[in-house]
């Protein structure tokens, strides 16, 4: 469901709105629009990188053309209002209709109860036409506000910023008629953005209070920005000032003009930076502007009470003021630089002293957790850090002396579980990757010492994830209990895994990317696994298949017949097993026809409304197997066998050679979706 859907069905009753609240969403907060000329009012929902309308209102009766979907009383500060919904036919939004005398209390009412219900940023955020000022609700405080229409009179802007007082930032893309007052609170907004700056003076520049400033199609000219610049010199003003960026449509040119004007002294790169950090406000001012600005080739002032420095940067209609507010010039390079590091870079620093690490460790990263990867067959091995969408190598190791070919370019003294132990340290030449060349006698102990630190200095998640070849058992640190594992390589002998899963604890995921040789034990741990994955299942037998006490399993290229699956879906019906199991997906090398030949043994029922919805939810697990499969399967022409003992339902999908059984375990069928995001890259979590 969309997010206005979930809104609308919210108001239908208690017990919605308790169910609609269970679902989450990652928000910057919610936007009120007041700029509608029709009297409809708009709530949007910022979603990271787009807004989501959520409702309209106004204030008046529905048209006669719009259908009464639903009529609901609402308690509105404790007044219990009659009001009529409609939907928009075009965009499916809820429009609700409410009496006039609600307009000053409505908007508050409809933000507080959205903000509750989905629990996300209460921050007052609105965009309006202040010639429709008498929409405004009843509030003091709002964070950011845009000012739009064609154009505003200044009187109105006055008005409306002497009324509400805006904590972070105001944008008025409208043209404004007349004179802002010298007064106004305006210019004690933190951030501003005048796309259309002409009235704005010289006179209105100095009394600004705030620290961004941002100018389009100024009317400063020259004599007025070597005024700004004195002004900021002699200290009478701009305490917060951090960027200021005129764009102006007079014909004066700054690039020449002012240098003859003002004393600009050339870069020192002791006394500052090159590049000059570019803050959120201004970054959303000019949209996809640099996330640092070059300022290596621009001059300088400095100011006389406190030698501060900022960087004036000129085109021929162009000027940037930048301040340097940051008191440490080399912490400011610092950042620019570990901004700029990869991973492994900064893993690589960190070794290098407690300084060096305590200030890595100030470099923030989104992450899934770290994954060790044993499959390599030079007996090098590697830990991978994970972030959303991609693995990203940070440094590898073996046990044993560099070849002579690699340069050494560091050795370091690591404390190994209080051992101190000389290791030396080679980068590869294509990958820029680190390599720690170690003492056999680590070899059990190295590679949890690497993750515990690695976990440690970016307080990433702790779980542990291997990737190996069983064949190389031997580079196995000492570690019992694992959350996911994936087995690779050509082939491995059936020995090897059942002895590997007997002594290692898998708690979510096994992987087998390998093809098996030999029998497994019908007893290997292998079948208590949560969620198991065998990608050649040639010798996954309907016995294992039986034994099966996890929820989730994906066999392809298995070579189970009609007859096999037959007696499983019985052994299911008549309840002998398979308690957990929630989805079973089989990919047969057997030429049997499934969709025909199963439903001859197993009587099957139609899909029944009342019983089960039509879609079943995908879990994470089978999605990472299947890869970028469908967050949700349609089987609304699939057809259900139903357990015996307690009626439970499971849907049988059908294809030549494909086999997939969704167990119902919801014990509601009309409880809400659940669903995560479709797109972000499988792995194994």
């Amino acid at each position: 469901m969309q997010v206005s859907e979930l809104f609308l069905l919210s108001l239908t009753s208690k017990n919605a709105r308790k169910i609609v609240s269970t679902r989450k969403f990652k928000s910057t907060g919610t936007c009120f629009d007041f700029s509608n000329n029709s009297g409809i009012s708009k709530l949007f929902f910022e979603e990271w990188s787009q807004e989501i309308e959520v409702v309209r209102w106004a204030f008046r009766k529905p048209p006669v053309s719009e259908e009464i979907v639903s009529a609901e009383i609402l308690n509105i500060t404790g007044i219990d209002s009659p009001c009529r919904i409609t939907i928009n036919p075009d965009s499916g939004i809820p429009i609700i209709w409410c009496d006039s005398d609600l307009k000053k209390v409505f908007p508050s009412f409809i933000h507080r109860y959205f903000c509750d219900l989905f629990n996300v940023p209460t921050d007052v955020q609105i965009s309006m036409d202040l010639n429709h000022l008498h929409k405004l609700p009843n509030t003091d405080f709002v964070k950011n506000v845009r000012i739009t229409g064609l154009e505003t009179n200044a009187h109105l802007v006055n008005s409306f910023f002497d009324t509400v007082s805006v904590s972070y930032c105001a944008i008025l893309d409208s043209w404004i008629h007349g004179d802002v007052s010298l007064d106004s609170s305006l210019f004690k907004v933190e951030n501003i953005c005048l796309y259309g700056s002409e009235y704005f003076t010289i006179e209105h520049l100095l009394r600004f209070e705030g620290k961004h400033a941002f100018l389009s199609q100024s009317h400063l000219t020259v004599q007025d920005i070597i005024r700004f610049i004195h002004h900021w010199i002699d200290g009478r003003g701009f305490k917060n000032l951090e960027t200021l960026m005129i764009f102006t449509s007079a014909e004066d040119n700054f690039s020449d003009r002012i240098p003859e004007e003002i004393e600009l002294k050339p870069w020192d790169l002791v006394k500052r930076p090159y590049g000059f950090y570019v803050r959120s406000a201004m970054r959303d001012f000019l949209g996809f502007s640099p996330f640092m600005q070059d300022c290596s080739k621009a001059q300088d002032v400095e100011r006389k009470e406190d030698g501060l420095l900022a960087t004036v940067l000129l085109g021929d209609n162009t000027f940037i003021f930048n301040v340097w507010r940051d008191t440490d010039p080399k912490a400011v390079v610092r950042n620019e630089i570990l901004l700029e590091m990869q991973v492994s870079e900064l893993f690589l620093l960190s070794l290098t002293s407690k300084k060096a690490r305590k200030i890595v460790s100030t470099r923030k990263f989104k992450s899934t957790g770290t994954c060790f990867d044993f499959s390599d067959n030079s007996g090098i091995s590697e830990l991978s850090f994970e972030e959303w969408r991609e693995d990203i190598e940070v440094v590898r190791w073996a046990f044993r002396k560099p070849p002579v070919s690699e340069e050494i370019v560091s050795t370091e003294i690591l404390n190994v579980d209080g051992i101190d132990s000389s290791c030396r340290i080679t980068i590869n030449p294509y990958s820029g990757i680190p390599t720690i060349w170690c003492s056999s006698r680590l070899k059990k102990v190295f590679p949890s010492f690497i993750h515990r630190y690695f976990c440690d200095l970016f307080n990433v998640p702790t779980d542990v994830q291997i990737s190996m070849n069983l064949n190389h058992l031997h580079s196995l640190p000492d570690v019992k209990f694992v959350k996911n594992v994936k087995l690779a390589g050509f082939e491995t002998n059936a020995k090897l895994v059942d002895s590997f899963l007997n002594t290692v604890t898998v708690s979510n995921c096994a992987m087998l990317n390998t093809e098996i040789r030999g029998d497994l034990s019908l007893d290997s741990s292998l079948l208590k696994i949560d969620n198991i994955c065998l990608y050649n299942s040639k010798c996954f037998t309907v016995e294992h298949l039986l034994r099966f006490e996890g929820r989730h399993v994906f066999l392809s290229r298995s070579h189970l017949t009609v007859q096999e699956i037959v007696r499983f879906i019985q052994h299911w019906i008549d309840g002998k097993g398979l308690q957990s199991l929630e989805t079973l997906v089989l990919f047969s090398q057997v030429e049997d026809n499934f969709s025909e030949r199963i439903p001859e043994e197993i009587e099957l029922k139609p899909w029944d409304p009342a019983k089960r919805p039509s879609g079943f939810y995908m879990r994470s697990a089978m999605r990472d197997f299947l890869g970028l499969s469908p967050l949700m399967y349609d089987c609304s022409k699939a057809e259900d066998v139903e357990r015996k003992e307690d009626g439970l339902l499971a849907t049988v999908l059908l294809g030549d050679n494909t086999f997939i059984f969704n167990v119902w375990r919801d014990t509601d069928p009309k409880a809400p979706f659940q669903g995560g995001n479709e797109w972000i890259r499988g792995r194994i979590r």
